[in-house]
């Protein structure tokens, strides 16, 4: 099975760098920083629970060696575009499914519901795509 994993945005989305992540400290962290290991040039790391290998960055994003940048242009893709982009991706990238994409879920913060310092500068209202072809039409980060 291939380990590594692309976040792709699906819909349009509009930059919104003005986010402040709510975390509820009574709650045990489902995703801390001792999970994962920072790989390569650090834009890459490694979920050390299910042994998959996350870009740090969302398709769209550019990591410039501290975080993940946001592109100039809107970025977006539909479920057939997300899936044809990361086949022609190479290095064995594939999108997760919805499974693996729940997996990285910070479930003690939300906007957005994920671990910051590992995966910083996510998009907090936008939905991610995952392989999965069915949904249960709920938002994969919330």
């Amino acid at each position: 099975m291939n380990k590594k994993a692309l976040l792709f945005i699906c819909g349009t989305f509009v930059t919104t760098q003005n986010h402040a992540q709510t975390c509820n400290q009574s709650i045990n962290r489902t995703a801390p920083d001792s999970r994962y290991e920072i790989l390569s040039n650090g834009a890459e790391v490694k979920d050390k629970q299910t042994g998959l290998i996350w870009q740090r960055c969302s398709v769209g994003q550019s990591w410039d060696g501290v975080t993940c940048a946001y592109g100039s242009t809107s970025v977006t893709y539909n479920w057939a575009e997300a899936m044809y982009l990361v086949s022609k991706a190479g290095n064995g990238w594939r999108i997760p499914n919805i499974k693996e994409l729940r997996s990285i879920i910070e479930e003690a913060c939300y906007k957005p519901a994920i671990n910051e310092t590992i995966f910083p500068n996510a998009w907090p209202d936008r939905y991610y795509w995952s392989s999965s072809p069915f949904t249960n039409h709920y938002r994969d980060w919330e």
